[in-house]
């Protein structure tokens, strides 16, 4: 299994140390240290502001750092221009030469360093076979659809043959069912070629889909750095819980410990988790997803002294694999998704409905910040 950020002996290609941006008063990015290990697809995730384009354009040269360093291969990349870093990017725009056809755009900065015209074709010829265009190299942007330009985009940022491809939302302008197939494309791509790839999305779904790791940014700080699974299954944070799909959050005061950390509520509900740090009389709250939610008619659902509750249901949404149940209980709303493992159009439940909620302990996490 491809980890080696749990490898001790493991040598990363970058390092961010201690490395802060400010723009002014603004503070884009705090104090941030961070390893990306070779040939791992790496994705730094978060909303509009959070620092994650500025920590790829610091990586990449356009921008300088206020404090800390940037190593690439235990080298100080400080005051080296971005054209002599071993670094390329591919711009979320594509930013493709309309006048040039895929093949004149893709061999354009391979003709600017100066290679020889042989082993510029050779290079052309070998990444429109890698994006399956060879059969659209004479053709301009215009004529393209938006998938075939995001790819000439990619060859074209591949052709220099970085170390690092870094990829600013590279998907943002298809539409869902293209950006799908595409993000299969990258990864087969980024595997076959063995380079490092350092992606910055606002879509969770697509870092999800791409990288081996993430990084969960908030105002320029790093929340957690995990593989997709951790950061949904047992995030470190209220934050990244919220902020990484559906979650159900049940605030309360911590009233035992030990082999369960039980969380009571001001309305006297019992919610548990696992094991934890928590200190008995301390603040904390219990996070479940909505599709770790079993729901029962109240004759049929389970005597549990933890993890159960009763409600009514308030609003349905069908999502044709599952449908998402929000019910109205002592907690407040509570989401319980329940897919849709038969081909009928009669829900088990309906508004109004009386129903009884009940999830299990090992598929809860407590969260104390």
């Amino acid at each position: 299994m491809f980890a080696p950020w749990d490898d001790p002996a493991a040598v990363p290609l970058i390092s961010y140390r201690g490395v802060s941006k400010r723009f002014e008063d603004v503070v884009a990015v705090h104090d941030m240290s961070l390893d990306i290990y070779p040939r791992e697809f790496f994705a730094l995730l978060g909303p509009s502001g959070c620092g994650k384009t500025t920590l790829m354009r610091l990586l990449a040269g356009f921008e300088t750092p206020s404090e800390g360093q940037i190593l690439l291969d235990g080298a100080d990349l400080a005051g080296v221009p971005p054209h002599r870093r071993p670094v390329n990017m591919m711009f979320q725009s594509y930013a493709l030469f309309p006048h040039l056809s895929v093949k004149d755009n893709i061999a354009f900065g391979l003709r600017r360093d100066g290679l020889p015209a042989r082993q510029v074709a050779e290079r052309v010829d070998e990444m429109l076979t890698l994006v399956q265009l060879t059969a659209q190299a004479r053709r301009k942007p215009h004529q393209l659809s938006g998938g075939q330009r995001q790819r000439v985009a990619l060859a074209r940022s591949l052709a220099k043959r970085p170390r690092v491809l870094l990829l600013d939302e590279p998907l943002a302008a298809l539409d869902k069912r293209l950006r799908g197939e595409t993000q299969f494309q990258l990864v087969n791509l980024q595997y076959e070629l063995g380079i490092t790839f350092l992606v910055v999305t606002h879509d969770q779904d697509e870092a999800f889909a791409l990288a081996d790791r993430i990084a969960i940014m908030r105002d320029g700080k790093i929340e957690q750095v995990a593989p997709p699974a951790q950061l949904y299954e047992s995030p470190a944070s209220r934050y990244v819980a919220d902020f990484v799909g559906d979650v159900n959050l049940f605030d309360g005061t911590v009233r035992a410990t030990g082999e369960e950390t039980v969380v009571v509520t001001d309305t006297g509900l019992a919610f548990a988790a696992g094991p934890s740090s928590a200190t008995v009389g301390g603040h904390g709250c219990i996070a479940v997803r909505p599709e770790k939610l079993l729901m029962h008619a109240p004759h049929e659902a389970p005597d549990l002294l933890h993890n159960r509750i009763a409600g009514t249901v308030e609003d349905i949404a069908y999502g044709g694999d599952f449908t998402l149940y929000r019910v109205k209980t002592a907690a407040g709303i509570v989401e319980a998704s329940l897919f849709n493992r038969r081909r009928t159009t009669e829900a088990a439940f309906t508004w109004d409905d009386e129903v009884v909620l009940t999830f299990d302990t090992a598929d809860t996490v407590f969260l104390d910040h």
